[in-house]
């Protein structure tokens, strides 16, 4: 679990969450690579790596190829970030978070994009009906949203919190097989009202 203000705004970096966003799923990556897909040079890309190293976070993997270049792999399945109430914390949490929905808004794009069957192409023919299209030959896989509203006490919350980390835990590290895609689950538990106070001992709002 990271909770130090100084990690969580340092991990907050756009490249730095690239990099734990491929590797946490499961890729392995050199540090060219990386590059691409961030717009850095390989050695800004090599700073930014062997910082995520030293926080214990990802590791050398085994050359492969002509072994001129290794790769990097992460060093867990999953990472916690849990922010205390300094208001440090808090603004580090912030852009983090802040910098993961731009990353979620790029994986949502390109889930959507899977998500669409390509039919095959075929001779435009006027007397065709859509009914007589032929069947899709890349099916969609499934993918969803959920939304639920729920009232939980704080320890509730983190129970919660607890099993569905257990949950997905037991899910990851899988090696790919065939029939079977690589997928980010993306959950949050976000609380929406103030902690009640002792004069709202069931949370609601006196001026009501």
């Amino acid at each position: 679990m990271i909770s130090d203000p100084r990690t969580i705004r340092a991990l907050a970096h756009p490249a730095r969450i690239t990099v734990l966003h491929h590797l946490y799923a499961g890729e392995v990556l050199t540090a060219t690579e990386f590059a691409q897909l961030s717009g850095l040079t390989a050695s800004a890309m090599s700073y930014h790596l062997r910082a995520l190293e030293r926080w214990g976070l990802i590791t050398r993997a085994e050359p492969a190829g002509d072994g001129r270049e290794r790769p990097w792999r992460s060093l867990g399945t999953s990472i916690r970030v849990e922010a205390d109430a300094s208001v440090a914390a808090r603004a580090a949490e912030g852009l983090l978070l802040g910098n993961l929905v731009d990353l979620l808004r790029k994986d949502l794009t390109t889930a959507l994009a899977w998500s669409a069957p390509m039919a095959p192409m075929t001779r435009d023919d006027p007397d065709r009906s859509d009914d007589d299209a032929p069947p899709p030959t890349n099916p969609a896989p499934p993918m969803g949203f959920t939304v639920v509203p729920v009232t939980l006490t704080g320890d509730e919350a983190e129970q919660l919190m607890t099993e569905l980390h257990a949950l997905l835990e037991g899910r990851a590290g899988r090696e790919p097989d065939r029939g079977a895609r690589r997928y980010h689950v993306f959950w949050a538990a976000l609380p929406l009202t103030p902690e009640p106070g002792p004069e709202d001992p069931e949370g609601t709002d006196p001026e009501g």
